[in-house]
């Protein structure tokens, strides 16, 4: 009989000291882990977890729907000030607006600026409530002394994939060169470099050609032919001193010689020389026009030669 009052006792001293730390009224605010909840459901110094072990298609459910206007939420604060970390929907009497995550505002809700919005249509918005692609995002913060403003960042190494029908394009930086290039789609290829800029001397690279070659150091340099309408090469000096008074123009017998021995022009580069070096366009043009112009002397003072000979016959 003195077991039985014992157990009696037992359970009842665990019952108030389960009774004491929670609070399960008929109505108003229930506490677990606290006997003076401060909402509806309050958890005090503990976890809330789901589970669902039958299969259900939609996994475990917290229904927070309401009709007409409103904005539902889960948030993280801290000490009741503002919100750290938001995540909840937004609707109105039409219907859904969007999906948002938000945080680090003093306003009782984050929709209002919120950080990201998921849009029904499956666009997504980043600093953007209202996007208008799969992905949109605005802003950022100042990047630059000139105002642009900083949207996404990869990290050294990282590119951007873009999928084609048969190949694969890619944009991404390796150590301080940005690369446009292509690959296979199984990537079991290596890539295939279409343009590399240098972030350091800003050169640029079209085909596969290293910008630094024969030490040139050239600010563009291409492998391959180039169709264009029009180029246009500024000069700092042209070939107009052949018409100068001072001009010392070289005798013909003079070039002849220059010819015997070297096989070219002086003042033109060699066969050698160009195959090497290749040619500066706008300096080849200026040195054939020098070349013409010199010819043009030529042929002007052998004319009054010839008419000199021409008026003594008659």
């Amino acid at each position: 009989m003195r077991h039985l009052y014992l157990c009696t006792l037992l359970i009842i001293v665990c019952c108030l000291s389960v009774s004491a730390q929670n609070k399960f009224p008929t109505s108003g605010a229930v506490g677990i882990g606290t006997t003076e909840p401060s909402a509806l459901l309050h958890v005090n110094n503990g976890n809330i977890r789901l589970t669902n072990p039958s299969v259900y298609p939609y996994g475990v459910n917290i229904d927070l729907s309401l009709t007409g206007n409103w904005a539902r939420e889960f948030s993280f604060s801290a000490n009741s000030n503002g919100k750290l970390f938001s995540l909840g929907a937004l609707s109105d009497s039409a219907g859904f607006i969007y999906g948002y995550i938000g945080g680090n505002t003093v306003e009782n809700t984050a929709y209002r600026t919120p950080w990201m919005v998921f849009k029904s249509n499956g666009y997504i918005g980043i600093n953007n409530k209202t996007p208008n692609a799969q992905l949109e995002i605005s802003g950022g913060p100042v990047w630059t002394s000139n105002g642009w403003t900083k949207s996404l960042k990869l990290q050294n190494g990282a590119a951007v994939e873009l999928a084609g029908s048969k190949r694969t394009f890619g944009l991404g930086t390796s150590g301080d060169k940005l690369y446009l290039f292509n690959i296979q789609p199984d990537g079991n290829a290596a890539a295939q470099y279409f343009l590399v800029a240098d972030g350091n001397t800003g050169n640029v690279t079209i085909g596969n050609v290293n910008t630094d070659y024969n030490g040139n150091n050239y600010k563009l340099a291409v492998d391959g032919a180039i169709g264009t309408r029009k180029i246009r090469v500024q000069q700092g000096a042209w070939s107009d001193f052949v018409f100068h008074d001072n001009y010392d123009l070289p005798k013909l017998s003079a070039v002849e010689k220059y010819i015997r021995e070297h096989k070219h022009l002086e003042g033109i580069p060699s066969e050698n020389e160009v195959k090497k070096d290749g040619i500066d366009v706008g300096e080849m043009n200026k040195l054939l026009l020098q070349k013409i112009e010199e010819l043009t002397l030529h042929i002007i003072e052998l004319n009054k030669r010839l008419e000199k000979v021409e008026a003594k016959q008659l």
